[in-house]
């Protein structure tokens, strides 16, 4: 299947995901960072909003500490 197959395929889900992410105000917030979250509550939200996703699509996640987030995808 072509990129092009699979986004048709797809388009509904990754319409749906896209505008699920983009609700989630993911904008620095002192006032909320803390251990595991050092940039707020919302960019935490954000990052572990796409974590979670990508593990219900069968890839491996990790969490940096909320630093960052890792995804692999096959080998």
């Amino acid at each position: 299947m072509t990129i092009d197959q699979f986004i048709e395929v797809h388009r509904e889900d990754i319409i749906k995901d896209i505008s699920s992410l983009i609700e989630i105000p993911t904008v620095f917030d002192p006032d909320t960072a803390k251990e595991g979250q050092p940039f707020g509550e919302a960019v935490n939200r954000g990052l572990l909003w796409i974590l979670t996703r990508a593990e219900e699509m069968g890839m491996k996640v990790r969490n940096l500490n909320g630093y960052a987030g890792e995804i692999t995808a096959g080998d």
